[in-house]
């Protein structure tokens, strides 16, 4: 979903499957909406609640639902309500009706009260809203790292001539997989030595001690500390 301001009201474009698993959210019975913003409330808020919240759709629907793109829609309306906290609730959620029902082909000027009570209902998940955000903001960095590996070999010294082996080193070299901002991964590779390998373990020694200063600190302060959801 994005959203745009520019020369007049502001609108909102949102993708064809997700308006349409929104729409087909709708026609789903009442007891059954209830049943899942009652089992979405209760998913704890971590920086990554979306698989629990598709499993969790995907065992009180049934097919007819796609579960993965209304997953991306609802995470698609909290991303759009951050770029449009200018606007009051009612006049959003009316922006995110139009939106969907051109995407899906209805009439915006009928408002649908099943597609505004479902708009509501889905920005009211507090829980998935404050994951949302803090997932944002634990990912607020020019590069994040997805993942990390250090290869261990023993290097040859070799004559002159190239025939005989006259000593050897040991080497390291540490592999980073990373993101930027355009999401495309990059690979960084760095040669360490043993010495390094100190260092690094001693920063990350500190580092470990540092967070659980802070998680105790927010544990005495009473302060929400959102998780990783492993």
């Amino acid at each position: 979903m994005s959203v745009a301001a520019s020369h007049g009201p502001a609108s909102i474009s949102v993708p064809e499957k997700q308006a349409a698993a929104i729409n087909a959210f709708t026609k789903l019975p009442a007891d059954t909406q209830a049943e899942i913003y009652q089992t979405l409330s209760g998913i704890p808020t971590s920086t990554a609640p979306w698989l629990a919240v598709r499993e969790a759709i995907e065992e009180i629907v049934d097919g007819d639902t796609d579960a993965k793109a209304l997953v991306s829609a609802i995470r698609g309306l909290f991303y759009i309500r951050r770029f449009a906290d200018d606007k009051a609730d009612d006049e959003f959620v009316k922006l995110a009706m139009a939106g969907i029902s051109k995407a899906v082909g209805l009439d915006a000027r009928k408002p649908d009260q099943q597609l505004q009570s479902v708009i509501v209902n889905l920005l009211a998940l507090k829980n998935l809203d404050l994951s949302h955000r803090a997932a944002r903001v634990r990912f607020d960095h020019a590069n994040h790292m997805h993942d990390a590996l250090i290869v261990t070999d023993l290097r040859p010294i070799f004559d002159r001539g190239g025939a005989t082996i006259e000593g050897a080193v040991v080497s390291h070299t540490l592999r980073i997989d990373f993101a930027g901002t355009s999401e495309d991964e990059q690979t960084l590779y760095l040669a360490i030595d043993g010495d390094d390998l100190d260092k690094l373990e001693a920063v990350i020694q500190r580092a470990r001690r540092k967070e659980l200063a802070l998680k105790s600190f927010a544990g005495s302060s009473n302060l929400n500390l959102i998780e990783d959801d492993l």
